[in-house]
């Protein structure tokens, strides 16, 4: 049964570029049905989906220190977005990725 619920939350496509995405599937589930956010993606964390090439390019590139942080830094990286949005207000990985990417600027 664990197998099985394992192999639901895995997520085998590689991630799209894309200019917009949101930060969590909680926070695009109430949006995706109108129209301004179709073109919206969404970055799946641990917790909810887990997408298998950006978490090998992550334990490559990190190992398992900092894995959430890491996996989710590596996502934006990957889609390369112009602009990051997050429902959740109080969500501290939201605000260390602005401090992260603030600086590559």
């Amino acid at each position: 049964m664990k197998i099985i619920r394992l192999l639901s939350i895995l997520d085998f496509k590689i991630p799209k570029k894309n200019k917009y995405i949101f930060l969590s599937e909680m926070s695009f589930v109430r949006l995706k049905k109108i129209d301004i956010f179709k073109k919206f993606g969404v970055i799946s964390l641990l917790s909810e989906k887990i997408n298998i090439f950006v978490i090998i390019i992550t334990i490559y590139k990190n190992g398992f220190s900092g894995l959430k942080k890491n996996y989710i830094k590596n996502y934006v990286n990957f889609v390369n977005p112009s602009m990051i949005v997050c429902y959740i207000d109080n969500y501290y990985l939201f605000y260390e990725l602005y401090n992260f990417f603030k600086k590559k600027k």
